[in-house]
């Protein structure tokens, strides 16, 4: 659930991200690469970000972070269809129809709307007097310019519905991995739980989390595996039984798949990279900025792209 502290509604925050787990939320979400590339996998396609472009995700859009880099340094939107309600009562049933906006708009508009993405970030994390107006003003115009130069669509009442259905068994299928990932599960007692087919299920998995129920299911217990491997001492044989791998063989696999090293190897560079800077310990590997943090990354990426 994203939290909206500063501004109702509306969150802004640079991120420097390793990894986050597939995920959905109810805003719309831009983001702005800073440095490095960032990899998302949504829409059942892996997507490559280089640094400068930018990309636009819709409400309950399932979507998956990761970096071929070190790391990679984001300026992420995140904002309500809400907060359009009173003068754009549509908003609610917008939807763009590309993530990447490089294949939406020429050159020019997503230079313009790298611009604003800027403005936003330097009036925002500034907090100087009136900065909730300024901040508003360049989110309205990044809308207008998405809005009038960029492909998207109205939902009907039907299709909306659809989706909230879809929204709700999806959570409801990452609920049960979640709360079963130490258990031997199978697709079948979801599709049960759900009333559905097999077959149905497994169509549906993935196609909203791009992958498949035995690859999610992998993943989320090596999403805990990694926890406890940066986390604690406890020996590999014992993290592979706490997080459902029936043998040490499925985690080195994995492990190699995500990190390109084992278990082992992992451990001792999460040790040497931990002890240099800090980081978001957990399923998620990301460190989010504070406001003068980002402030700082902000004008200094500027100020390199006038050089």
């Amino acid at each position: 659930m994203v939290q909206h502290d500063q501004m109702q509604g509306i969150r802004l925050l640079v991120d420097e991200i390793l990894y986050r787990t597939p995920h959905m939320h109810r805003e719309f979400e831009m983001i702005l690469v800073l440095s490095g590339t960032l990899r998302i996998a949504c829409l059942n396609e892996q997507m490559e970000i280089p640094e400068g472009e930018m990309v636009i995700l819709n409400p309950w859009q399932t979507h998956e972070f990761s970096t071929q880099d070190d790391s990679c340094t984001c300026l992420f939107l995140q904002i309500l269809p809400e907060v359009f309600r009173d003068y754009f009562p549509a908003a609610s049933r917008l939807r763009f129809e590309n993530v990447r906006i490089s294949q939406m708009a020429p050159p020019e508009v997503q230079e313009q709307l790298r611009d604003l993405m800027f403005q936003l970030g330097n009036a925002y994390f500034s907090m100087e007097p009136l900065y909730e107006f300024v901040s508003m003003r360049r989110i309205l115009l990044l809308f207008e310019l998405l809005l009038r130069r960029t492909k998207w669509e109205i939902l009907s009442s039907e299709e909306i519905q659809h989706d909230t259905i879809v929204q709700q068994r999806l959570e409801r299928v990452m609920q049960f991995v979640q709360e079963n990932y130490r258990k031997k599960i199978f697709l079948k007692q979801v599709a049960e739980r759900e009333h559905l087919s097999e077959s149905y299920m497994t169509h549906f998995v993935q196609e909203h989390l791009n992958m498949s129920f035995q690859a999610y299911m992998a993943l989320t217990r090596f999403a805990h595996a990694r926890q406890l491997l940066e986390n604690t001492d406890l020996p590999i044989v014992e993290i592979c039984h706490e997080c459902g791998f029936s043998d040490r063989r499925y985690l080195n696999k994995i492990c190699l798949q995500q990190t390109g090293m084992l278990p082992k190897e992992y451990r001792k560079a999460q040790a040497r990279r931990d002890s240099r800077r800090g980081g978001t310990p957990g399923l998620t590997r990301e460190r989010i900025y504070s406001d003068a943090e980002a402030l700082e990354c902000l004008q200094k990426v500027q100020k390199g792209a006038r050089k």
